[in-house]
């Protein structure tokens, strides 16, 4: 018996209940994470295994992909799930297509891989752009904070950032997260509209927003692993 683990911790792993096992234990199966609980033993002890276990699921996750990644593996994919907007999107090859919308939820790229991948980093940006609009427009009302601008990249390190001036940059990455995680990640560039750092104000701030941000910031240590290939 498989389930996925209830939001916020849903989208990069899977919890499977097993009449077996006789202990709790961890595998990588097609580079997602598996956590196996032996009968009777509750989802809520989950948190504090992935705690435990931090390097090992690390360690193993990053293997996987960089033996996929050096086999080029998959690299244009034949459908795309955006999870934060909870869509499917199907990728065609076609001529001119460069990350073109052919019909909804269809995908048009080039054939050549390297522009292919191109065409799709793009494309999801301009998705992004307009998901991350009405998310900051959302959040916004929700807590009070007025922002500036916005600003759509893929940064490899950073989920997001928050200027001086009032520009909220956020990763296109995001969309391949749960939603509860895009919010997390929202608010608290937000907050720092108000307290531009990491201090206790600030973690009392984004806390009376997101009262899960322990949660999800702890979430957002296994995000990398969510992202495609292609948009690594």
């Amino acid at each position: 018996m498989s389930s996925v683990f209830p939001d916020p911790l849903s989208g990069l792993f899977s919890v499977r209940k097993s009449q077996k096992a006789r202990r709790i234990s961890l595998r990588v199966v097609s580079g997602r994470l598996e956590v196996v609980l032996p009968r009777g033993v509750s989802e809520s002890v989950v948190p504090e295994v992935l705690a435990r276990h931090q390097k090992w699921i690390e360690r193993h996750l990053s293997g996987f992909r960089d033996v996929h990644h050096a086999r080029g593996a998959a690299l244009v994919p034949d459908r795309i799930c955006l999870v934060a907007l909870n869509e499917s999107f199907r990728v065609e090859i076609g001529d001119g297509g460069s990350g073109r919308v052919k019909a909804e939820n269809v995908v048009v790229v080039p054939q050549e891989t390297a522009h292919a991948v191109v065409g799709l980093r793009k494309w999801l940006c301009r998705v992004a752009r307009s998901f991350f609009l009405s998310e900051l427009g959302s959040c916004a009302a929700t807590t009070g904070l007025e922002w500036g601008a916005l600003r759509v990249g893929m940064p490899k390190t950073r989920w997001g950032g928050c200027s001086c001036r009032g520009t909220i940059s956020l990763n296109a990455r995001l969309l391949f997260l749960a939603p509860s995680l895009v919010r997390h990640v929202v608010i608290h560039e937000l907050c720092h509209l108000k307290h531009p750092n990491h201090g206790r104000m600030f973690h009392e701030l984004l806390q009376s927003f997101d009262p899960l941000a322990v949660i999800h910031a702890r979430q957002l240590k296994y995000a990398r692993y969510a992202i495609p290939m292609w948009a690594a």
